[in-house]
């Protein structure tokens, strides 16, 4: 849809992936977790924004490059920042729970920090070493070919 109105740059896509992933942000906040801190909120819309320009620069950089095997992998990496933020926030509030009758909301900051960060340098990547990003995707996309 954004290329259809925007083009096909990376920058049209870039654009609509930040507004895509910060809706997706908002409206998940305001459909299940309406309660939590501001600051959790506005790292879960900053995570989701990062996670998705992440997705589709890569995939735009595969398509550019000519890439076809590898622009299905495009979201491998914002799907596994994902399973592990999501994975530690649980861990750590049924920790937390179990252990001190609380729930923290420092430890949930420091792994979306921690994702939010890593998605952002990765997405950098993108733009400075086209040759990084295919080496890091190489392998992920030779191990997941062999399940397709």
């Amino acid at each position: 849809f954004g290329s259809v109105l925007f083009g096909r740059s990376i920058a049209a896509r870039v654009g609509v992936a930040v507004v895509v992933g910060s809706l997706f942000g908002i409206v998940e906040h305001a459909t299940t977790y309406s309660t939590e801190p501001d600051t959790v909120y506005l790292f879960r819309t900053l995570f989701h924004t990062v996670t998705t320009v992440l997705s589709v620069s890569v995939y735009t950089m595969f398509e550019s490059m000519g890439e076809d095997r590898m622009r299905w992998i495009a979201p491998s990496y914002s799907i596994l920042l994902h399973f592990f933020y999501n994975t530690f926030v649980v861990l750590s509030a049924v920790i937390g729970i179990a252990m001190f009758d609380t729930q923290s909301t420092a430890l949930p900051l420091v792994y979306g920090g921690a994702a939010i960060l890593i998605a952002t340098c990765l997405s950098v990547l993108v733009f400075l070493s086209k040759a990084v990003v295919v080496a890091i995707h190489r392998p992920l996309e030779n191990l997941l070919s062999d399940f397709v």
